[in-house]
């Protein structure tokens, strides 16, 4: 494994270990004052959707400058 396959691993580890911590945070605030709502999971999906969209339309971005810059 290279070391941008071991820093992307740490990374990777370090975002489950934040949002593990914020599910399990928002989970016990939200019982604790009774409240209504899609949940901790599906708010968390949410979010993780929105990342990965993100991350999507940048990775396609750079591709289709690459892609387009060959041809200049």
């Amino acid at each position: 494994m290279t070391n941008e396959g071991i820093a992307s691993l740490v990374y990777l580890l370090v975002a489950l270990v934040i949002f593990g911590g914020a599910a399990a945070a928002a989970s016990r605030q939200a019982k604790s004052v009774g409240a209504k709502g899609p949940g901790v999971v599906i708010s968390l999906l949410a979010w993780i959707a929105v990342i990965a969209l993100v991350t999507a339309l940048y990775a396609g971005a750079q591709f289709w400058s690459a892609a387009l810059s060959m041809l200049r």
